[in-house]
């Protein structure tokens, strides 16, 4: 009777709701006497119920296993309530030892301030790249972030730099899509632009000189208080003293390999 019982319950989902609904009343009973991945399967079902009955909460979106008596619950909710409902409900059945409740919570991103402060930063993020590229005037471009999603707006002079701005936008970690409303208009060149470009330029030599100071002085082999760091639109000057053509070498290679450098003018002396 009892393998009759079991295959019944395994058979299908929906058969052991059916089952343990009929059958609540005996319940106790079964379970002081079934035992391992019958008695499991049983208590699964029980959980189940449970949480189907409840108004509150998408069992749907929940998922349950129960092994040696103590129950598993996966899957998502909509809030901290409905999680801590559902394993409430759990921890009630009659049989259940333990609870592991791993149910994630989704927050709606845009609704939540974590989800305004990340879209801030994104924000920040795609105006900081588009600022540093020179091909573009990142100061006639507007950006807005919802969610992850990005919008361009403003103007530029032709299609290639929508484009361009469109890529750059879409390359940020973080953003899940750009919707590029940026117009072109083909005589839209004026002092705006070039000003914003030499601005953008001035920016990336600043970054530059800063990042090789950092790379020299993470080296031990250079003496970074020595060297001196120049960058005019992405030509860096090197000036100072090094001990030996070995360090000289290192140096200019760290600044030629550097990101924004187009050329390396080498100054350095060497003492030694």
């Amino acid at each position: 009777m009892t393998e009759t019982i079991t295959e019944f319950i395994m058979n299908t989902k929906k058969t052991l709701l059916a089952l343990t609904l009929s059958t609540m009343i005996a319940a106790p009973a079964f379970a002081n006497t079934w035992k391992g991945e019958a008695k499991d399967a049983w208590l699964d079902g029980k959980v189940e119920t449970a949480l189907m009955m409840n108004g509150q909460i998408n069992n749907f979106e929940i998922d349950t296993n129960v092994e040696n008596s103590v129950v598993y619950l996966s899957g998502e909710v909509d809030n901290n309530t409905e999680k801590k409902l559902a394993g409430k409900l759990a921890a009630n059945v009659d049989g259940i030892t333990d609870v592991n409740n791993k149910i994630v919570v989704m927050k709606p991103q845009g609704e939540t301030w974590e989800g305004q402060a990340r879209d801030a930063w994104i924000d920040g993020r795609v105006e900081t790249a588009l600022m540093f590229d020179t091909d573009i005037n990142s100061f006639a471009i507007d950006t807005d972030v919802h969610e992850g999603a990005v919008t361009l707006t403003g103007k530029v002079d032709s299609d290639a730099k929508k484009k361009l701005a469109g890529r750059i936008a879409a390359d940020i970690d973080g953003v899940r899509s750009v919707t590029n409303n940026i117009s072109v208009e083909k005589d839209y060149q004026a002092s705006q632009a070039t000003e914003g470009g030499k601005f953008a330029r001035k920016m990336q030599d600043i970054a530059v000189t800063a990042g090789l100071n950092i790379e020299y002085a993470a080296q031990s082999e250079l003496e970074a208080t020595a060297i001196d760091v120049d960058t005019n639109q992405g030509v860096v000057t090197l000036t100072g003293k090094v001990d030996n053509e070995t360090a000289k070498s290192l140096a200019v290679e760290i600044a030629r390999g550097y990101e924004g450098v187009t050329s390396v003018e080498d100054n350095l002396n060497v003492t030694k």
